[in-house]
């Protein structure tokens, strides 16, 4: 894992909504994981461009007026430097079409919530197992 701070992997997560963060975030950090937290996807993105992280997790759904987590996904799709950091999604929809874009995007998971901190750092780690047999 090329992203690695201080050894441990860092990981960005976004979500508008600060107990999810708070929960999350604190959870993640017990695991190990470096966490950077963000409330917005678009500061989260210029970060991810500044400082390329292990591994996205993000909501479906964000703030008014603040692309979604699909289009964050895509944006890092679209950059060759980006394009391999795994994205997990979060959403509360059973919208199949969310689901099959989040596929297209070939983000490594989709959870719905609530889900567990366990079932999230699972999912993670496997995430990044896998990225690493990949580059």
């Amino acid at each position: 894992m090329r992203h690695r701070v201080f050894g441990r992997p860092y990981i960005v997560l976004v979500s508008p909504f600060a107990d999810e963060v708070e929960l999350y975030s604190t959870y993640l950090r017990a695991a190990g994981f470096l966490v950077k937290a963000f409330g917005r996807t678009t500061p989260a993105l210029r970060s991810i461009r500044r400082h390329p992280p292990d591994a996205v997790i993000t909501r479906i759904r964000q703030a008014t007026g603040e692309p979604d987590g699909l289009t964050l996904a895509a944006r890092l799709r679209e950059h060759s430097e980006l394009a391999l950091i795994p994205v997990l999604v979060l959403t509360t929809s059973i919208d199949p079409r969310d689901h099959a874009s989040a596929a297209t995007l070939e983000c490594e998971a989709v959870m719905m919530l609530p889900t567990t901190p366990d079932e999230l750092v699972e999912r993670l780690t496997a995430a990044l197992r896998a990225r690493g047999s990949r580059t």
